[in-house]
């Protein structure tokens, strides 16, 4: 099994299932750090290893373990997450 394919099909999946823009999938990596593993965008494509994204919404979700999902409305939106 290649794993690495694997988490790609589960993320491209996740965001075709969802009717997002983008989805990305965050593990813990050997230090105890989340890394992110795959980042790729609704049409199938990776994003730029450089990408932003919410570290309050991911903190949200690693210290409830409950998903997240979130709508921007505008790019003032866009650019608060961006920030936080």
């Amino acid at each position: 099994i290649d794993h690495d394919r694997l988490l790609v099909n589960i993320v491209d999946k996740s965001i075709e299932t969802t009717q997002a823009e983008r989805g990305l999938l965050l593990l813990k990596g050997e230090s105890g750090e989340l890394e992110v593993r795959v980042a790729r965008t609704n049409e199938k494509k990776d994003l730029p290893a450089d990408s932003r994204y919410s570290t309050h919404v991911v903190n949200q979700v690693s210290s409830t373990r409950r998903p997240v999902r979130t709508m921007v409305r505008s790019d003032a939106e866009a650019l608060d997450l961006s920030r936080s």
